[in-house]
């Protein structure tokens, strides 16, 4: 029989007696949490005959803090093994932010609007810079169609402004404006090239300076037009003078029509057969020998006062330099004189009539033939081709006639004035061959060509001009215009050779 469980009984530990009545309140409550606690415990533990001593509460009891439960030793790290881990996919880079690009400011048309030739307008701070831009994108760019059609849409808003198109001085207010002069000629030049021509002047860009001077210079591209034939290379003749200006300033300066003429002859390679070989001439060669020979006063032209349609009448000479020292030196005469040069040569009658020499030529050189003598062909070669190293103009004439085949010259005596030596009765005309362009054409040509008449150099460019209108006119498609400025051009100059071609074309 179990014993009786005694009373539990809270008792605060030498507590002091006091009034506070709401200490001992407290005290007695937490003794009686603590017995019903001890109860329970006792209520559930096997040894139930245990009789549990009474607990004695204090107010601030102390509870001991447990102790962590010990440890197993790791095993060793060989002997371990890990559960495998599942594999954890690196994290991805975050892309690295795309560079933003500036906003493209696209650059304004300098083509979006015509070309401002107003004689007032044009002349302003903001059109000249304009104008310059636009000839830059040109170079830089290769449009030079774009920047043509830019001039010509300029051109034809001045021209619209014209109401009379049927007179020389219909014009003047046009062509008296240096803006419009300037745009008709690029344009005219631009027009007549062909497109290898005109990629040349991108293409070959240290050539530039040369290339800009000859479209902003109206003299220098008066020149060209006026001397330029349809059977020229003019690529080849622009990268000639161009070669020759890169070397020599002066190639646009006062020998600026010599310049031009060599381009014109040596477009295509020239080389003359001279004593049975092929010589090798280059335009260089022959600029430096004249440009030398004149500023030394060695020669009987001022050839710096010639135009170039002259002087490829000079430079073609076929022979080389030693022949020409020699005709510098040796043959003394004026060239108003220069006929008298035909007669030096003594007349080999034997080789006229019988086709032998009794004194056959051992070289065929200058001083030979005049050694020797020799028949009309003989006297014609000595005489122009010793006038041309002395820097005359003079050209080769031969035909047929009652006796047969003759030979007679032609040589300038002075400036645009053209007279002929060695002719003799029966032989209306012959034929030359052009040095420019290696055709052969007739002696009435030639003449024409060198009517001091026809061929005065102001009168030949007014012609010319009207031909650079008529261009425009028939780009523009005012068909009635352009045969109105043709005609013009014909009034100006009637036996301009190449108003006639323009006539026929149209």
């Amino acid at each position: 029989m179990a014993a009786p469980r005694r009373p539990v009984r809270a008792v605060a530990a030498s507590a002091p007696q006091s009034s506070g009545g709401a200490f001992w309140v407290g005290m007695i409550a937490v003794g009686v949490a603590a017995g019903v606690f001890w109860w329970k415990g006792a209520q559930s533990s096997p040894a139930k005959n245990v009789i549990a001593e009474p607990v004695v509460v204090v107010a601030a009891p102390v509870v001991e803090k447990a102790k962590p439960a010990p440890v197993a030793p790791a095993a060793p790290l060989a002997l371990a093994k890990a559960a495998p881990m599942p594999a954890v996919p690196a994290p991805m880079p975050e892309p690295a932010p795309k560079p933003v690009p500036p906003p493209v400011i696209a650059a304004p048309d300098v083509f979006a609007h015509a070309a401002i030739l107003d004689p007032v307008a044009g002349k302003s701070a903001a059109n000249t810079k304009l104008a310059e831009a636009a000839l830059n994108e040109a170079f830089s760019k290769g449009k030079w169609a774009e920047y043509r059609d830019w001039l010509r849409a300029g051109l034809g808003a001045e021209v619209k402004r014209m109401t009379d198109f049927s007179q020389p001085q219909s014009y003047d207010r046009v062509l008296k404006n240096p803006l419009f002069y300037g745009a008709l000629l690029q344009h005219t030049l631009l027009h007549r090239l062909p497109a290898d021509a005109r990629a040349l002047l991108t293409e070959d860009s240290g050539s530039r300076p040369f290339f800009t001077w000859l479209l902003t210079a109206p003299e220098a591209t008066e020149s060209l037009l006026k001397s330029l034939r349809p059977e020229d290379g003019e690529r080849d003749v622009l990268r000639v003078w161009a070669g020759l200006a890169a070397e020599d300033d002066a190639a646009r300066g006062k020998y600026r029509e010599l310049a031009l003429a060599i381009a014109l002859v040596f477009d295509k390679p020239f080389r003359p057969e001279w004593n049975s070989q092929r010589l090798e001439i280059s335009a260089r060669e022959r600029f430096d020998f004249y440009k030398e020979k004149n500023e030394k006063g060695q020669l009987q032209a001022n050839i710096h006062r010639y135009s170039a349609s002259n002087l490829v009448w000079v430079v073609a000479d076929p022979v080389p330099l030693s022949e020409m020292e020699w005709a510098l030196k040796k043959v003394r005469l004026r060239q108003k004189n220069w006929g008298e040069a035909y007669s030096m040569v003594k007349y080999d009658m034997d080789k006229a009539v019988t086709g032998q020499s009794k004194v056959a030529y051992d070289s065929y050189t200058f001083a030979e033939i005049l050694e020797k003598g020799g028949i009309c062909g003989d006297r014609a070669y000595f005489a122009a081709y010793t006038a041309r190293a002395n820097g005359i103009p003079a050209a080769v004439i031969s035909g047929d006639g009652p006796l047969g085949g003759h030979a007679w010259i032609r040589w300038m005596p002075a400036d645009d004035q053209w007279a002929e030596t060695g002719r003799i009765g029966g032989y209306a005309a012959g034929t030359t061959t052009d040095p420019q362009t290696g055709r052969t054409f007739s002696e009435m040509e030639f003449v024409r060509r060198s009517d001091p008449r026809e061929a005065g150099e102001q009168r030949t460019l007014t012609a010319h001009r009207f031909l650079w209108l008529a261009d425009l006119h028939a780009a523009l498609k005012g068909n009635a215009k352009t045969d109105s400025a043709i005609d013009l051009s014909l009034k100006t100059s009637p036996r301009l050779a190449p108003a006639w071609d323009a006539k026929l074309a149209h």
